[in-house]
């Protein structure tokens, strides 16, 4: 655990990343729409072909662009859920790229290994301004997933288990109450990437 922090939310620099993100998904929302409804608006105040064209073509993209952006907002809430459930600690880390996919496999304890893959979206954790890490922060139940962060807490980006079914099944005594609270966890099954 990082000496002085009762839950990794504490860290100012990661509180600053988390809030950011949230800003940053909800303004991106907030310009979707607005968008759209300029282009409706410009399109029943002026109806000619050109205004409606740019209506409908705006009224498809904000029929994708609008759900993925409110499935990163809530990603990024459940994120935030996490760094207030649990603490950072620190673990060192090994990166295996397999096709387009990265993985990073966290070694908590010596002779023990635990596979993530970063979760909505696929990020390349493996350097930090240039440097290579080989340690990250952590924050969640290595059964399920959690937070990871290059040290300093400044990048949070969810992870998920990359294989649940191997999954270690040993807890310590109220892990599962906290991995339910945080978010990892719902009526005892792990969650996936939602």
């Amino acid at each position: 655990m990082i000496p002085g922090s009762a839950a990794a939310m504490d860290e100012p620099r990661t509180a600053a990343a988390w809030r950011r993100r949230i800003r940053l998904r909800t303004a991106w929302l907030v310009a979707e729409l607005a968008a759209w409804a300029g282009t409706v608006a410009a399109g029943v105040a002026r109806p000619d072909d050109d205004s409606i064209g740019l209506a409908v073509r705006t009224t498809a993209a904000v029929l994708v662009l609008v759900p993925v952006t409110a499935w990163t907002i809530i990603s990024a809430r459940r994120v935030g859920r996490i760094l207030r459930t649990y603490a950072w600690e620190p673990c060192p880390c090994v990166f295996d790229s397999a096709g387009r996919d990265t993985q990073i496999s966290l070694r908590p304890e010596p002779g023990r290994q635990a596979p993530f893959r970063t979760v909505p979206f696929r990020y390349d954790l493996s350097r930090d301004g240039g440097e290579r890490i080989e340690e990250v922060w952590f924050a969640g139940d290595f059964r399920y997933g959690g937070v990871v962060s290059p040290p300093g807490g400044h990048r949070p980006i969810r992870v998920i288990r990359a294989n649940l079914k191997k999954a270690s099944p040993r807890a310590e005594p109220g892990a599962d109450t906290l991995a339910e609270k945080a978010g990892l966890t719902r009526a005892g099954r792990a969650r996936s990437a939602g």
